[in-house]
C-alpha cells in the first residue's frame, strides 16, 4: 500500500505497507498513525519478541553496512534508520543509486546494502548477479535497500528513498530462517467479515511457480525459487522507487541542494502513478471501498458484508486490475502491473486471480469447498488490463522495445476459470482434467486452511508467495 498518514508530515509515503511493522518500522508506525512514542525502546511488539524467543532476530538499529569499503558506509545507516522528515537526509549525502542516464552495476547497488545477518548481503548479490537490465535499471530511482530479521512487510518509502526487505523472500537453509522473524502481517486479519475472499496463484503454466516453506522446521529451498521470490519483490518495490523519482528526473534532483524527502516531495508533478490514473484509471469506487477493508482494517458497512463472490468477480472482471491489493492506492496499482509484465516476461510467470466463497470451517473443510464463482488465469493479459500494463511499462522503463515486443508477441492469453468447481481443480491444466473423475475425492484434496493461507498470502502481498 501506498499513501500518506494523516499525522505524518504531508507526502511521507509508505509502499507496500502503508505502515510498517517491527523496528525502525514499528516506530515509524507508531510515529505516523497515533502521535505517540515507541512504548520503552524494545524493537518488536512483546507478542513478536514471544513468537521470536528462540531465534537469532537482530533489531534494526544494530543492522551493519554490507561492504566495508562502500563510500556511503559512514552515512549510511544514519540516513535509512530515520523516523522523521526533519532527520531525511541531504540528497548531496545519499543521491540515488543512478544518475538517470547510466544502469547502475552490481557494485554501485551493493554499496548501498544495510543488512542485520552476512547471508543476507551474500545472497542478496548471487541473486544480482543473475538479475535482467530491467531489474538492475530500476534500481536508479533508490537510494539504499535494507534487509534485516524484524522488516515486515516489505515497503518503499519517500521518507529515505530506500527499500526495505523482509528476509523471508532471500533465506535458503534451516540455519538462516532462523533469522527471519515468525511476526504476522498486520493486515492479516484485515477483512475478515466479508463474505467472500480473492484467491491469488502465481503460476508457470499450469504448474505452481514455486513452493511454500515453513519457517519453522528444518526444511531448505532451492535457489531457483528465492530467486523468483526475490526478484517478484524487487520489481514490486523498485516500482515504487521509480513512481516517485522517474529516472529522467534524477539529474536535477541530484543538484536540487535538498533532502532526499524534499527532493522526492518537490517530485509531485512528475510521479508516474498520478499520470497514468489521469490517462488510465481503474474505474470501481466499490472495490477501491473494498479493498479499504480488506487492506487498510477499515470497518465492513453491512453491505459490504453482505457482497458475495459473484458480484465481487463482476466487478474486478469489468475492470483493469490485474489483482485485488491493486486497488489499495495508485501507487499499488501500478507497481502491480509492472511487477507481473516483469515476472512474465523473466520467469514465464502469471497470476492466476479467483474470487471464492468464505468458509465457515477451513480447518475441518477441504480444497473441494473452495468454490469459484469467477476466475481468470493469465490475469495479466485481460484485454482490460493489458493497456493499463504497456502503459505503467512505458512510464517506467521508458523506450523498452524488448518488453513490449514480448507482450505483444509472446505472453500467453487470459482463460477463464470453470464457476462453480473448486479452486484447486480450476488450476490444474483442462486437457488432464478431460481425463480425470469428474468429483475429485476429498481424501486427495489439501486442506482448505493451508490452501487458503497461501492464496492469501499471494493476494495480500502479491510475493509473500
Amino acid at each position: 500500500m501506498l499513501s500518506a498518514s494523516s499525522n505524518c508530515a504531508p507526502g511521507v509515503i509508505l509502499a507496500r505497507s502503508q505502515t510498517v511493522a517491527a523496528a525502525f518500522a514499528l516506530s515509524l508506525l507508531v510515529a505516523c498513525t497515533s502521535g505517540g512514542s515507541a512504548g520503552d525502546g524494545s524493537s518488536e511488539p512483546a507478542a513478536a519478541q514471544d513468537i521470536n524467543a528462540n531465534r537469532d532476530i537482530v533489531s534494526s538499529e544494530d543492522s551493519f553496512v554490507f561492504r566495508d569499503s562502500s563510500p556511503f558506509k559512514p552515512v549510511l545507516k544514519e540516513c535509512v534508520l530515520i523516523r522523521t522528515t526533519a532527520e531525511s537526509c541531504p540528497v548531496s549525502t545519499l543521491p540515488f543509486i543512478g544518475d538517470g542516464v547510466n544502469t547502475p552495476v552490481i557494485n554501485d547497488i551493493m554499496d548501498r546494502l544495510i543488512v542485520s545477518h552476512s547471508w543476507m548481503g551474500t545472497r542478496f548479490e548471487e541473486v544480482l548477479q543473475q538479475a535482467s537490465p530491467e531489474l538492475l535499471d530500476l534500481f536508479s530511482s533508490a537510494t539504499a535497500i535494507m534487509i534485516g530479521s524484524d522488516v515486515r512487510p516489505s515497503f518503499y518509502t519517500s521518507l529515505t528513498g530506500a527499500i526495505y526487505l523482509d528476509p523471508f523472500y532471500l533465506w535458503l537453509s534451516a540455519e538462516e530462517k532462523l533469522a527471519v522473524t515468525l511476526a504476522e502481517d498486520f493486515r492479516s486479519s484485515f477483512g475478515s467479515d466479508l463474505n467472500f475472499l480473492v484467491f491469488s496463484s502465481w503460476r508457470k503454466g499450469f504448474d505452481r511457480a514455486y513452493t511454500f516453506y515453513s519457517l519453522e522446521d528444518d526444511s531448505s529451498r532451492p535457489f531457483g525459487d528465492m530467486v523468483e521470490l526475490l526478484t517478484s519483490l524487487l520489481f514490486h518495490e523498485l516500482a515504487h522507487a521509480n513512481d516517485f523519482v522517474p529516472k529522467a528526473t534524477i539529474p536535477d534532483l541530484l543538484q536540487s541542494g535538498l533532502t532526499v524527502f524534499e527532493a522526492i516531495d518537490s517530485n509531485s508533478d512528475n510521479w508516474l502513478s498520478v499520470q497514468m490514473q489521469d490517462v488510465l484509471p481503474l474505474i470501481s469506487d466499490e472495490m477501491k471501498n473494498f479493498a479499504n477493508v480488506r487492506y487498510r482494517g477499515a470497518d465492513a458497512s453491512d453491505a459490504q458484508k453482505l457482497a458475495d463472490p459473484a458480484h465481487i468477480g463482476a466487478l474486478i472482471g469489468g475492470d483493469g486490475a490485474s489483482s485485488f491489493y491493486s486497488y489499495t492506492t495508485i501507487r499499488e496499482d501500478m507497481a502491480n502491473l509492472v511487477e507481473e509484465v516483469l515476472m512474465a516476461k523473466t520467469f514465464g510467470i502469471s497470476r492466476t486471480l479467483a474470487t471464492v466463497n468464505r468458509l465457515s470451517d477451513p480447518d475441518n473443510q477441504t480444497c473441494s469447498d473452495i468454490i469459484v464463482s469467477w476466475g481468470q488465469r493469465n490475469r495479466i493479459a485481460d484485454p482490460m488490463v493489458l493497456p493499463r500494463a504497456k502503459l505503467a511499462i512505458e512510464y517506467v522503463l521508458g523506450d523498452a522495445p524488448e518488453v513490449m515486443a514480448f507482450l505483444d508477441n509472446e505472453l500467453l492469453a487470459a482463460e477463464h476459470l470453470a464457476v462453480g468447481v473448486d479452486w484447486c481443480t480450476n488450476l490444474l491444466d483442462p486437457a488432464r482434467l478431460a481425463s480425470a473423475p469428474t468429483v475429485r475425492s476429498k481424501q486427495i484434496m489439501p486442506s482448505a486452511k493451508d490452501v487458503q493461507e497461501q492464496a492469501l498470502l499471494n493476494e495480500r502481498t502479491h510475493s509473500l508467495d
